[in-house]
């Protein structure tokens, strides 16, 4: 019977970690079993062998798909972990096991990998099996889970799937020990995960384990639900949105998406909108349900036509495979995503602010700008400090362009708040069928040109601004405004996307109809949602018509106050429904003009 005496001693080689004793099993209990390694890693040696995923180099390129671990609240590691834990020298202290990812990493691209590399090799060396796994190397007893294991930094990077705040507090512990303590004397116990290798997918098995893991610890936030989940359809369509270098060459670029908070509007000066806020435009287009977007993108059908399980239309969560996760985005791309991608890039205020983007990451030294706004805000100094060692001049690269987006955002415009973006996909189906009408075709790229062309002559009479006034009378109090504070409710969301529609419509239905008796789309709920915004302002707007209707339900001698009540009501639903005409009239004039 082998023994700890037979491995052979650690040592180190290059790229290569500290070889690390384990004791060794594997997760299977399923169709992609998991092998494990517990082991313990001298607190001085951390630095070497683990990362942070922010830490990687390359990892600001990754995009979201490559994106498995919480942002590091730095204030949490410093204060709690740190001050208040590791340097309390009278406090015994243990921290649970780390758990590691071992991953396939590109060094020259800069990436990971979803696969390990090259054939699995095994051996013998003495009286010990050796095994190696692309950059991994395995030495284990053939009679005892038992052995040494060790890998090239330069093919596989080890981020923490759990425990990243607390690798986060070593790492900051180890590099500024306290006096007389030894960084080497301290042992960090530590799992190491090996991922299925047969099967390949292993960035979508990181993933699922990260989020299985966490749903028992404190609650992922929102947003990186979103990015996580292989299950919800909106989720996985709303990240496809997304540029990602590797996977998904046609989205929108990360560094304008805030993906890091649970925020509706954008604080950064570099973001136009949030990965919430996409979450919820996708959803809107197939108005939140799933059996809607299997009507629309023929998800069913075309699982159907290749004999693969087809999804359950009573489940949110109900992407089950990574099949009809593929299908489910190869339908998405074509007509609905372009759709909405159309509308974020040429709509005129959008489009602006994406070129300059565009210009300042793609301009000399650009690269530092791109890390810059990657980093959490702990990391951005270190971004500055290497450039300031190169020459480079960051007033030019990283300063002034982050300024220039600034300035571009217009605190009146709605289109820069989360109710106005989700206002422009809130009535998709009517827009649909009000442009397939007009337009007589089914194409919804070509419905996206004609949508954001009507968007942008409303954007350039300041139909989006919160000042917007027709007679003198503000056109958004009372459907996303109350007094100076805008509402960020579904309901204003709703409301703004309602005028949208109407106001469209007034110039894109054929001559002869309106937007009260169409043959082409029911409007009518659009309407009465403008209708209910404006009828409990009504009394305050014409307060002479309200006295006469107070002086006619009087002089009517109407039996009791619930019929005066409901009276005055119904005119105050016709004044708001007056209100509206008077807008839309308003509309279609500068329209003709133009």
């Amino acid at each position: 019977m082998s023994s700890l005496e037979d491995i052979p001693a650690p040592l180190q080689q290059s790229s290569w970690t500290d070889q690390f004793s384990f004791s060794d099993g594997v997760f299977d209990i399923s169709s992609l079993p998991i092998r494990y390694f517990l082991t313990s890693v001298p607190l001085a040696a951390l630095s070497r062998t683990f990362k942070l995923v922010e830490d990687i180099p390359g990892s600001e390129d990754w995009g979201y798909n490559a994106i498995f671990q919480r942002d590091i609240d730095e204030e949490r590691v410093r204060e709690e972990l740190l001050n208040d834990y590791l340097l309390v020298m009278s406090k015994a202290k243990f921290f649970n096991p780390l758990t590691i990812a071992l991953l396939p990493y590109e060094a020259a691209e800069r990436r990971i990998l979803d696969a390990y590399r090259g054939e699995v090799t095994s051996g013998m060396e003495g009286r010990m099996t050796t095994e190696q796994i692309d950059g991994i190397e395995i030495v284990r007893s053939p009679s005892a889970p038992l052995g040494n294991i060790r890998w090239d930094t330069n093919r596989i990077v080890a981020p923490a799937i759990d425990g990243q705040h607390r690798l986060s507090a070593l790492l900051k512990f180890a590099a500024d020990p306290p006096s007389g303590i030894d960084p080497a004397r301290s042992q960090i116990p530590v799992i190491l995960l090996l991922f299925n290798k047969e099967s390949g997918g292993i960035l979508a098995q990181v993933r699922e384990i990260f989020v299985d893991i966490n749903k028992t610890a404190k609650p992922v936030s929102k947003s990186r639900e979103i990015l996580l989940d292989d299950r919800d359809p909106f989720a996985i369509l709303a990240r496809d949105l997304i540029f990602d270098r590797h996977t998904n060459p046609d989205g929108l670029p990360y560094e304008v998406v805030d993906w890091r908070r649970d925020s509706y509007k954008p604080d950064a000066a570099n973001q136009i909108t949030s990965l919430l806020v996409l979450y919820q435009c996708v959803a809107r287009v197939f108005t939140g349900r799933v059996k809607v977007l299997d009507a629309l993108l023929q998800l069913n059908e075309t699982l159907r036509s290749q004999s693969l399980l087809e999804v359950d239309h009573s489940n949110q969560n109900c992407i089950s495979n990574a099949r009809q996760l593929r299908t489910l985005v190869d339908r998405f791309r074509p007509r609905h995503k372009q759709f909405i991608l159309t509308v974020f890039r040429k709509l005129e205020p959008f489009k602006r602010f994406l070129d300059l983007v565009t210009a300042s990451l793609g301009a000399e030294h650009g690269h530092y700008l791109k890390e810059f706004l990657f980093k959490p805000e702990a990391k951005r100094p270190a971004v500055r400090a290497a450039a300031r060692q190169e020459g480079v001049d960051q007033t030019a690269v990283i300063d002034a362009p982050i300024r220039q987006m600034q300035q571009l955002k217009d605190n009146n415009d709605l289109l820069y708040f989360s109710i106005g973006q989700r206002g422009l996909f809130y009535w998709f189906a009517q827009l649909h069928s009000l442009y397939r009408a007009h337009l007589s075709t089914v194409d919804v790229t070509e419905i996206a040109e004609s949508y954001v062309e009507d968007l942008n002559f409303l954007h350039r009479i300041g139909f989006f601004q919160r000042g917007f006034k027709v007679d003198d009378r503000s056109v958004w109090e009372g459907l996303c405004l109350q007094g100076d504070r805008l509402v960020p409710t579904n309901s204003a969301a709703e409301r703004i996307g309602a005028l949208i529609l109407l106001s469209v419509a007034t110039f894109r239905l054929p001559d002869g109809q309106t937007v009260h008796r169409n043959r082409v789309i029911k409007l009518t709920t659009a309407i009465n949602r403008i209708i209910k915004g404006y009828a409990p302002l009504m009394d305050t707007y014409y307060e002479e018509e309200t006295e006469r209707l107070e002086d006619v339900i009087e002089d009517d001698d109407l039996e009791d106050d619930e019929e005066a009540e409901d009276s005055a009501e119904i005119d105050l639903s016709a004044l708001a429904q007056e209100r509206l005409d008077t807008i839309l009239r308003w509309v279609k004039s500068q329209r003709t003009a133009t």
